[in-house]
C-alpha cells in the first residue's frame, strides 16, 4: 500500500492531534473491535492494580486536556512567529 507523504514536522500539536483522531475515529468505524495482546492486557492489569493502590496518583482529564491545549498554544505560537529581519 502506497501512502501520502506527510511532514509531520511541520504540522502544530493541535493538527497533529486532530490527524491522531481522525485515525482513531476511522478505526473505530471500520475495524469493529479490535482485541487486545497479552502484553497490553498485562498493562492495563498492571495500572488497574497501581491505581487501585493509590487511586490520588491519577488525573483528571480536565487537567490533561488543559495541559494538551496549553501545549497546543505555545507550540502555535512559536510556529506563527514571524521572521526576524
Amino acid at each position: 500500500m502506497v501512502y501520502p507523504s506527510l511532514d509531520l514536522e511541520r504540522l502544530t500539536v493541535g493538527e497533529r492531534l486532530q490527524l491522531i483522531e481522525q485515525i482513531w475515529d476511522s478505526l473505530r468505524q471500520r475495524a469493529g473491535v479490535l482485541g487486545l495482546s497479552a502484553d497490553e492486557h498485562a498493562v492495563i492489569e498492571a495500572r488497574r492494580a497501581d491505581h487501585h493502590a493509590d487511586p490520588t496518583s491519577a488525573v483528571d482529564w480536565e487537567s490533561v486536556r488543559a495541559d494538551l491545549l496549553n501545549d497546543q498554544a505555545a507550540d502555535e505560537a512559536r510556529t506563527s512567529t514571524p521572521p526576524r529581519r
